[in-house]
């Protein structure tokens, strides 16, 4: 059973002025705590895990006013981790199932999070007219289920693996554009790229 707790500490810096500064920043610590009774195969396996986690998460938004324009731009970043499941860790071997044997791995590690994204919109008299985004994710330590074949049984020894080289990036980009008093045309376009 998980126990977590979280430790924050936000500070935040807002400008009075109206092209207005805004920071916030949060070096966030979180701390699990993992207990598991597990008996198998009259094996009887009592884990305990203690682990503290830095997860700061940062926020930046510029506003810029021109007239009756107003342009914002925002700059998110966050730090997350993933704990792997506790039973997942034990050595051992579920082979119930001959065709479908599964291993636990003692040298799984936790999966680190990296994700950024940016934000960027222009408005007129309070009507929007575009709206940018770009966000990018990259995870260490992903966590995978590596499955092998085997050609005497025709079944599969599973057990779960750490992998890296995961990362993921995605782009928007909406127009709007008042063509009537009362009506508004979008044009929108979105792009995906994942890298496996």
């Amino acid at each position: 059973m998980a126990t977590p707790h979280r430790i924050d500490l936000k500070v935040e810096y807002r400008s009075k002025k109206e092209n207005r500064t805004i920071v916030v920043v949060n070096p966030a610590v979180r701390i699990e705590l993992d207990h598991l009774l597990y008996d198998r195969n009259a094996n009887h396996y009592y884990l305990h895990r203690k682990k503290a986690f830095f997860t700061p998460n940062a926020y930046i938004a510029q506003d810029i006013v021109r007239g009756n324009y107003r342009t914002t731009g925002r700059l998110n970043y966050n730090l997350s981790h993933q704990q792997p499941d506790l039973v997942n860790t034990i050595e051992l071997v579920n082979d119930a199932n001959p065709l479908y044997v599964q291993k636990g791995n003692a040298a799984l590690r936790p999966a680190t999070t990296h994700s950024l994204s940016f934000d960027l919109n222009t408005t007129r008299s309070n009507a929007q007219l575009y709206n940018f985004s770009l966000s990018y994710q990259r995870t260490r330590n992903a966590q995978a289920t590596e499955r092998n074949y085997n050609t005497q049984t025709g079944g599969y020894t599973v057990r779960p693996v750490n992998v890296n080289g995961n990362w993921r990036s995605d782009g928007s980009l909406v127009l709007n554009r008042l063509r009537q008093a009362k009506a508004v045309y979008m044009e929108q376009s979105h792009v995906l790229y994942l890298q496996p």
